[in-house]
């Protein structure tokens, strides 16, 4: 059986309790030396990359320590992946009510290895396609330059 004690302390999540019985081994593993606990930030936000975890680290905080999310950032739609091996989760989480409103009552406290992952709008979407096209565009646009430049010579 395999109990989360950072849920239990930290989240009161009772179904994390237990009760030992006589012959119940309990295995506490050692973290590695050296081996620096993480949560990671990604998508549309203005500093993604890890982070370093400590156990009262929320996702306010996280998001103050990255300086907020970027224009095409679709906050409302905000996910936390938390990667358990045995019972992964994924949850919503709206930041703006979070981080705009002040809503504290929906903050989360992280946990290490969790993934908080902000979308991209769909006008964003689109303008990074428009970005990465525009070259291609301009290309097959180039022998027609001068023809357009002539015109608008003759209509002044």
């Amino acid at each position: 059986y395999t109990v989360n004690m950072f849920r239990y302390i930290q989240e009161g999540d009772l179904s994390q309790e237990f009760i030992l019985e006589t012959g119940d081994v309990v295995f506490v593993p050692e973290r590695v030396p050296g081996e620096e606990r993480r949560v990671f930030l990604l998508g549309e936000v203005k500093t993604p990359g890890p982070v370093p975890f400590f156990p009262t680290l929320t996702v306010a905080q996280l998001m103050s320590q990255a300086g907020g999310w970027t224009d095409g950032a679709l906050f409302e739609e905000a996910r936390i992946i938390r990667p358990d091996p045995k019972n992964p989760e994924i949850i919503a989480l709206d930041l703006g009510r979070l981080m705009l409103d002040g809503d504290r009552r929906i903050d989360q406290f992280l946990m290490p290895n969790d993934i908080v992952y902000i979308p991209r709008t769909r006008i964003a979407n689109w303008n990074a396609f428009l970005a990465q096209i525009r070259p291609t565009l301009e290309f097959f646009s180039l022998p027609f330059q001068p023809l357009f430049t002539i015109r608008a010579l003759e209509t002044k």
